[in-house]
C-alpha cells in the first residue's frame, strides 16, 4: 500500500510539473531532438520492444532488463524451454497480420484489410483459446470489471510527513522530463507537425486525471503508437475511438478478453514495430552527413545497450556538444569582390573574385561569443599576417562582415 500511495503521488506531481512546463512554454527544449536523434531512438526502441515480446511467442517465463545484452543472455539461457503451441500460434498470427498489411498496401480495393488485421487476430485468437483451452498458451486472465474508483486519499503525505514529498518530487521531475522527451520523439517520428507545448499540457492533464483513479504515470506509448499507426490512424480522432472502446471493454468485454492469448498480443506489437525500422533513412544520413549518422548511431546504440532514457539523453548530449564545437570553431572565410559588381563572396567558392587592394575582408559564419572569440581573432590575425607579407600592399586591419554574428557579449572585443 505504501508503494501504491507513492506511485499515485508521483503521478500527481508529474502532472503538475508537466502543466507548469507547458505554462512556461518550455516545449522549445524538444528542439534539441534532431531528426538523427529521433531516428536512432525509434529504431533502438523498436528493436527493444520486439525483443520484449519475443518471450511471449516462445512461451518463456523470462523478464530481463530492457537492454539488448539482457535480452540476448536471457533468451540464450532459456531457449530450450520453448513451448511449441504458443510458438505455432504466434507465428500464425504474425503471418496473418503481415498478409493483411501487404494486401492493404498493394491492392487498392483491399485497403480496409490494414486496419482490420489487429481486430481480426484478436477475435480469432480469443475464439481459439475459448474453444480449445490449450494448456501451454498463456492468456490475459481475469480483468477487473467496471471503472476504477475515484479517490484523493493517496495524495496524503507518507506517514503524515510533508518532507516525504522531497524524494517523490525528485522522481516525478525525472519522469516528467524523460516522458516529455520520449513522447515528443515518438510523435515527431509518426506525425508531420507536433506542438511540444500542447503535448506537455496534454500529458500533464492526463496524469492529473490519472491521479484521481489511483493510476501510475502516463506517457506517450511507443508500442501503442506503433500499433495505431500500423492500423492507418492519421488524426487524434483515433485516440477518442480507442478510449471509448477501452471504456466499453471494461464494462462488457472483460470476460471474453480474459481468453486473449499473450502470443497474439505479442504478434500485434511485433508486426507494428517492424514497420518503424526504416533503414533507408539511416543510409540516407550516411550519404548526406556523416556527423548526423554518428549521432544516429550513438542514439541507436545507447538505446539498445543503456535503455531508452539513458540512450536518448546520451544522444542529445552528444549532439549539443557537436553544435557547441561547430560554433566554437566557426568557418572564417576571406572575401573578394566579384568582377563588375559590389558583391563580395568567399575566395574559396568563387576563384574569380578579387581581393580588396588595401584591406582584408572576411566573414564569420557563426554568432561571435566568448567560446569562439579567441579562435575568430586568431583566424583574422592570420589573414592580416598573410596580407602583410613582403611584396603585399594590403596592410590595413581586417574588415569583417558579421551578419551572422547576432548579439555580441563582453568578450567579443
Amino acid at each position: 500500500a505504501r508503494y501504491e500511495q507513492a506511485a499515485v503521488q508521483v503521478t500527481l506531481l508529474a502532472g503538475l510539473l508537466q502543466v507548469l512546463f507547458a505554462a512556461l512554454r518550455l516545449g522549445w527544449l524538444a528542439n534539441l531532438l534532431s531528426h538523427s536523434v529521433i531516428l536512432g531512438f525509434t529504431h533502438g526502441s523498436a528493436i527493444i520492444i520486439g525483443l520484449s515480446q519475443l518471450h511471449l511467442l516462445l512461451g518463456l517465463d523470462v523478464h530481463p532488463k530492457s537492454t539488448l545484452i539482457s535480452f540476448l543472455v536471457a533468451y540464450a539461457q532459456h531457449i530450450r524451454e520453448t513451448e511449441w503451441q504458443p510458438l505455432v500460434m504466434g507465428t500464425f498470427w504474425l503471418v496473418l497480420l503481415s498478409l493483411c498489411k501487404a494486401a492493404g498496401k498493394r491492392v487498392r480495393a483491399l485497403r480496409f484489410m490494414r486496419p482490420v488485421g489487429p481486430p481480426l487476430v484478436t477475435a480469432l485468437s480469443i475464439l481459439v483459446c475459448w474453444l480449445l483451452r490449450p494448456e501451454a498458451v498463456s492468456t490475459v486472465g481475469h480483468i477487473h470489471h467496471g471503472f476504477p474508483q475515484l479517490s484523493v486519499a493517496p495524495w496524503r503525505p507518507l506517514d503524515g510527513d510533508w518532507s516525504s514529498y522531497t524524494g517523490v518530487l525528485s522522481v516525478a521531475s525525472t519522469i516528467s522530463a524523460v516522458s516529455m522527451i520520449e513522447s515528443i520523439s515518438i510523435a515527431r517520428h509518426l506525425a508531420p507537425k507536433v506542438e511540444p507545448d500542447r503535448e506537455l499540457l496534454g500529458l500533464g492533464l492526463v496524469n492529473l486525471c490519472a491521479a484521481f483513479s489511483r493510476s501510475a504515470t502516463c506517457t506517450g506509448s511507443f508500442g501503442r503508437s506503433a500499433v495505431s499507426h500500423a492500423c492507418g490512424s492519421r488524426t487524434s480522432l483515433s485516440t477518442l475511438f480507442t478510449s471509448a472502446f477501452v471504456l466499453a471493454a471494461l464494462l462488457v468485454l472483460t470476460r471474453p478478453l480474459a481468453f486473449m492469448p499473450l502470443n497474439a498480443m505479442a504478434a500485434i506489437v511485433l508486426s507494428s514495430v517492424l514497420g518503424l525500422l526504416t533503414w533507408s533513412e539511416a543510409r540516407f544520413l550516411l550519404r548526406v552527413n556523416v556527423k548526423d549518422f554518428v549521432v544516429y548511431f550513438v542514439s541507436l546504440l545507447g538505446t539498445l545497450l543503456l535503455g531508452a532514457e539513458l540512450g536518448l539523453l546520451l544522444a542529445v548530449g552528444l549532439h549539443v556538444l557537436m553544435v557547441l564545437h561547430s560554433t566554437a570553431y566557426p568557418r572564417v572565410a576571406e572575401l573578394g569582390r566579384l568582377p563588375g559588381t559590389l558583391v563580395y563572396r568567399s575566395l574559396e567558392q568563387y576563384p574569380d573574385a578579387r581581393r580588396a587592394p588595401r584591406a582584408v575582408v572576411a566573414r564569420v559564419d557563426a554568432p561571435i561569443y566568448y567560446a569562439n572569440c579567441v579562435f575568430v581573432c586568431e583566424a583574422l590575425q592570420a589573414m592580416v599576417d598573410r596580407a602583410a607579407a613582403p611584396g603585399s600592399s594590403r596592410s590595413h586591419p581586417p574588415c569583417t562582415e558579421a551578419a551572422a554574428a547576432g548579439d555580441d557579449d563582453d568578450d567579443d572585443g
